[in-house]
C-alpha cells in the first residue's frame, strides 16, 4: 500500500492573481467620473478592502459600471465574500458578455463558494470566446482536477502549457498533480522539475515531486525533495509524514516512527501521520499500538477513507474478520483504490435485498491470487437464488469457466457485459455475506483442472518415486512488498532435499533465477508451455507438493487441494493472519513466517525438514504399492 501522498497543490498566488487581466469593456456608458486605475492599483497592491469600498461608492452612483463591478467581484473574492463577488461579477458580464476576464475571474468566485460545476461552465464560456486565452484553461484544468476528472484536466493544463506567453510554475505544478493522479509518476515528475525550475523554492512542487519520486522507486531522491519543501517554507508536518513514508519505504521502521512523533508534535490531529505510525507498528508487528494509532486516525480522518481502509487491513491480519472486513469497505473512498472503483448504472447489492431471479455481476478487482481466493464466494450468492456472472482477469477465464460450476458464465474484463440487476466487487462477498473466522468456506478442491492437460504433463514428466514438488520463489516485480515476498531462486534450491523432481511453476523468472535455473538441469521449467492458468493448475495437480512465497500459484495450489508449503514476509498479508502456521483459508496449506524481517534462515529450515520427512513417506507409500503390485 503506498504511504505517501500528495498532501496539497498549489493555490493561486496573490501575483498570478495580480496578472489575471481586469479590462474594460468597450465604453456604453460614457466617460468615467471616477480612476478605475486608482483603485485597481489598491486591489493590486492587496487593499482588498479598500478597492472594494471604492468600488462600492462608484456603484451607488453608477450601477451598471462594468469596471466597478469586475474589481468589486474581485476584491470581494479576496475577501472570501463570495454571495457579494457572485452577484457583481454577474451583473457584470450579463452587461459585457464578450469578456472572458470577467467570466474567469466568476469562475473564481464560484469555486473558492464551492460550487465547481458553476465555476467550470464560466471557464468553458471563456475558452470559447477566447480560445487562445491561456489563464482560462489553467483555471479549468483546475477545476477539473478537483473534480477528479484527471483525463479532462491534462488537456486543459496542456492547452494553458502550449498559449501560456510565459513558463508558469504553479502550471507545471498543477499539470504534474493530475498527471501523478493517474498514476503517470514519470511524467508527472518532470512536470514537476519544470515548476522547480521556474521557481527553485517552490516547496509544493518540491513535496509534490518527492512523492511521484517514491512510485517510480527514487526513494532517496525523494527524501531530498521533502527537506526541500519544509526548507523553503513548506508545511513541516507535512514533511516529516512523507519523509516517515520514504523510510518506510526504506524498510527504516524505527527512523519512519520518529518522523511521524515529529509530524503529531506539530500537529496532534494529523490523521495521516497517526495512519502512517499505525502502518509502521503493523510492519513491526506491535499490533496493540498499530491498532491504536489506526483508531486515532479513523477518528480523524472524515473523509479520504485511507485510515479506515488500512485499519480494515490490519483487523483483518489480527482475525477481527467482521469489523475488518466492514473497514475494507473503506477502499473504494481511499486515495489507494478509489480511481478503481468501477461505475455501473445498476446498483451495488446491499447484501441484504433479496436476490432470488435476479442476476448479479461479480466482478473482479485486484491481483490474479485474489480471484482465485475470493471466487469460492460465487456458490453463497447462486445459494440465494442468483443467477452469478464472472467478470475476471482474461488469464483465468478458461480456468474458472470450466471449474465453477455455480457460475452461469464467466467473462474476461474487457469483454462487453450482458444484462444484469447489481453488482458485488469480488472482495465485498466476505463483508456483505458476513463472514468471519469459523464461517469460511473452505471446501477444497474448489477448481478442477483439464484432465487431457493432465495427462499430456504426466507423460511429459515421468515417474518420480521421491515425489514432484513445484516451486514459486518470486510474484510480480510491480507488487508494492515485492521486496518482502520473493527470494532468490538459489536461495530456495538450498534449502530444499535432495531426492524430489522439482519443477518450477512460475512463467516470470528474473535473470538471477535463470542463471541459478541453468546451473541446475534437474530443476524442470516450462515457463514458455504455461500460457494460461488453466496449464499452471494441470501441471500443478501433479505435484505430491508446492513450495511457493505468496503468490497467485499459492492460491491456485491451494484451491486444488495440493500440499502447499507457503514461504511468507514477517509482516505478511492480512489472509494468512498472525502467529498460525495453518490457514482457514485452505486446509492442505503450511505456513512458514520469518522471525524477523528480511530474515528467511528459519523458515526455509523448517520448510525444508517437513518437505523431506513429507517425501520420505511419498517414497515409503511408492514402495509398499510397487511391492503390492509384484506380489
Amino acid at each position: 500500500m503506498p504511504v505517501a501522498k500528495h498532501r496539497k497543490k498549489k493555490t493561486v498566488s496573490a501575483a498570478a492573481l495580480e496578472r489575471r487581466r481586469i479590462k474594460p469593456c468597450r465604453a456604453i456608458f460614457g466617460p468615467p467620473i471616477w480612476s478605475a486605475a486608482e483603485v485597481l492599483s489598491s486591489l493590486q497592491a492587496g487593499q482588498a478592502d479598500v478597492a472594494l469600498a471604492q468600488a462600492g461608492e462608484r456603484l451607488v452612483l453608477q450601477p451598471n459600471d462594468v469596471e466597478a463591478l469586475h474589481i468589486a467581484g474581485v476584491a470581494a473574492t479576496r475577501l472570501e465574500q463570495f454571495t457579494d463577488a457572485i452577484r457583481y461579477l454577474q451583473t457584470a458580464h450579463e452587461l459585457c458578455p464578450e469578456d472572458p476576464a470577467i467570466l474567469i475571474n466568476l469562475g473564481r468566485a464560484k469555486s473558492q463558494a464551492g460550487d465547481l460545476q458553476a465555476a467550470r461552465e464560466s471557464y468553458r464560456m471563456a475558452v470559447r470566446l477566447d480560445p487562445s486565452n491561456a489563464n482560462a484553461f489553467f483555471n479549468l484544468g483546475n477545476v477539473f482536477s478537483r473534480q477528479e476528472a484527471f483525463y479532462a484536466a491534462i488537456e486543459a493544463y496542456e492547452s494553458a502549457l502550449r498559449l501560456s506567453e510565459k513558463k508558469r510554475a504553479d502550471l507545471y505544478n498543477n499539470y504534474g498533480y493530475a498527471l501523478a493522479s493517474l498514476s503517470r509518476h514519470t511524467e508527472a515528475v518532470a512536470a514537476y522539475r519544470q515548476a522547480i525550475a521556474i521557481d527553485p523554492q517552490f516547496a509544493d512542487a518540491h513535496n509534490n515531486l518527492g512523492v511521484s519520486q517514491m512510485f517510480v522507486g527514487s526513494v532517496l531522491p525523494a527524501l531530498k525533495s521533502f527537506e526541500q519543501s519544509r526548507t523553503f517554507g513548506g508545511r513541516a508536518a507535512d514533511e516529516y509524514v512523507n519523509r516517515a513514508g520514504s523510510l518506510f519505504e526504506l524498510d527504516q521502521l524505527d527512523e519512519a516512527l520518529l518522523s511521524t512523533e515529529r509530524a503529531l508534535a506539530i500537529d496532534q490531529a494529523d490523521a495521516e501521520a497517526w495512519r502512517l505510525r499505525g502502518v509502521c507498528l503493523a510492519a513491526k508487528c506491535e499490533d496493540h499500538l498499530a491498532l491504536e494509532a489506526l483508531d486515532r486516525a479513523v477518528a480523524l480522518d472524515l473523509f479520504s477513507g485511507d485510515a479506515q481502509f488500512s485499519r480494515g487491513i490490519h483487523r483483518l491480519r489480527l482475525g477481527e474478520l467482521k469489523g475488518g472486513w466492514h473497514d475494507y469497505e473503506a477502499r473504494w473512498i481511499s486515495s489507494f483504490l478509489r480511481r478503481a472503483r468501477r461505475n455501473f448504472v445498476q446498483p451495488p447489492w446491499d447484501g441484504q435485498s433479496s436476490l432470488d431471479g435476479r442476476t448479479v455481476l461479480l466482478h473482479a478487482e485486484q491481483g490474479l491470487g485474489d480471484t482465485l481466493q475470493f471466487v469460492r464466494f460465487a456458490g453463497r450468492l447462486k445459494a440465494l437464488g442468483a443467477t452469478v456472472l464472472l467478470e475476471a482477469q482474461p488469464a483465468l477465464v478458461t480456468l474458472l469457466t470450466r471449474s465453477v460450476s455455480c457460475v452461469d458464465r464467466v467473462l474476461a474484463r474487457g469483454e462487453p457485459l450482458p444484462a444484469f440487476d447489481v453488482h458485488i466487487p469480488l472482495m465485498s462477498c466476505p463483508h456483505l455475506l458476513g463472514i468471519e473466522l469459523h464461517s469460511i468456506p473452505a471446501e477444497v478442491p474448489y477448481l478442477s483442472v483439464d484432465e487431457g492437460r493432465a495427462v499430456r504433463w504426466q507423460r511429459r514428466l515421468g515417474n518420480s518415486p521421491a515425489g514432484l514438488v513445484g516451486l514459486v520463489c518470486s510474484g510480480s516485480r510491480t507488487h508494492r512488498e515485492d521486496r518482502h515476498r520473493s527470494l532468490p531462486l538459489e536461495k530456495l534450491l538450498s534449502a530444499l532435499p535432495l531426492g524430489p523432481r522439482y519443477v518450477v511453476l512460475q512463467t516470470d523468472l528474473r535473470s538471477d533465477d535463470r542463471r541459478a535455473l541453468a546451473n541446475r538441469p534437474d530443476v524442470l521449467s516450462f515457463a514458455e508451455q504455461l500460457t494460461d492458468f488453466d496449464e499452471t493448475a494441470a501441471l500443478c495437480s501433479l505435484m505430491d507438493a508446492v513450495v511457493s512465497v505468496d503468490t497467485s500459484v499459492a492460491h491456485l495450489a491451494g484451491a486444488l487441494d495440493r500440499p502447499v508449503h507457503l514461504l511468507l514476509p514477517f509482516n505478511s498479508d492480512f489472509r494468512w493472519l498472525r502467529h498460525r502456521s495453518d490457514s482457514p483459508w485452505y486446509p492442505s496449506m503450511r505456513l512458514y513466517r520469518q522471525p524477523a524481517m528480511g530474515r528467511w534462515t528459519e523458515p526455509l529450515a523448517e520448510m525444508g525438514a517437513s518437505l523431506l520427512a513429507e517425501m520420505k513417506k511419498t517414497l515409503a507409500d511408492h514402495l509398499i504399492e510397487h511391492a503390492d503390485c509384484e506380489v
